[in-house]
């Protein structure tokens, strides 16, 4: 209701929606969908092959029970299932296909990602996730995102009051999850002290040319060699 009334004293902003709607979400979609036909070529995997894979997400009713639940008690909207050709899924995907031992993740956040690493492994029945990230309480204020791919309203990011990152995590799954609290430029060295080699690493962490030199620079050394 508020968007319509917006739209009758804002032509401009009616005009956007609009030309968002029925144009740059279809041609979005469209590019989204290529890219993922190359991604998947490259690796010698078909698009047919990651929908199946990934429908099993949606028919775990059990695990979007979960997660919606978590969201729904701090007042956000239900998100599972994902978007199909989204990053969470994506990497479900390949999680599935390569079944990994060890994969460490930066940025966690809500825990969209991590919840469909975890869930990926649980069906694999195999592997282990160490993450890092920074607590952005809301108490605190939360913390500045520096993507410079964000608006400036964006940037400032925070968790829903009392909640820890990773708190729609089902709690079913965290017996493969290790959560690190902490500055990846930190804690990041001292989990490869414990961790011998990994064979996926995630960053989705600050997002400056400095800060994600650093961790894959770091993390290299540690990679797998397939």
């Amino acid at each position: 209701m508020n968007k319509i009334i917006k739209a009758f004293f804002n032509p401009g902003f009616a005009l956007k929606r609009v030309y968002e709607k029925f144009y740059i979400s279809p041609v979005y979609s469209f590019r989204h969908k290529k890219t993922h036909e190359k991604l998947l070529n490259h690796f010698g995997y078909e698009l047919i092959d990651y929908h199946k894979i990934i429908d099993e997400t949606k028919n775990d009713k059990v695990f979007q029970t979960s997660v919606n639940q978590s969201l729904a008690e701090c007042n956000l909207r239900p998100s599972f299932p994902l978007d199909p050709l989204g990053w969470p899924a994506t990497i479900y995907y390949f999680i599935r296909k390569t079944k990994p031992s060890m994969i460490v993740e930066t940025g966690v956040w809500y825990g969209f990602s991590t919840s469909m690493i975890l869930l990926a492994l649980q069906k694999n029945n195999y592997g282990r996730l160490v993450s890092i990230d920074l607590p952005a309480y809301f108490e605190t204020g939360g913390y500045r995102d520096e993507n410079p791919y964000l608006s400036e309203d964006k940037r400032r990011v925070s968790l829903p009051e009392g909640k820890n990152p990773g708190f729609i995590v089902p709690e079913y799954l965290k017996q493969r999850w290790k959560m690190v609290l902490g500055d990846a430029k930190i804690e990041l060295p001292k989990v490869f002290i414990d961790v011998k080699d990994i064979d996926i690493f995630l960053h989705d962490s600050l997002h400056s040319y400095q800060n994600m030199t650093l961790e894959f620079e770091t993390a290299l050394k540690k990679l797998n060699k397939y």
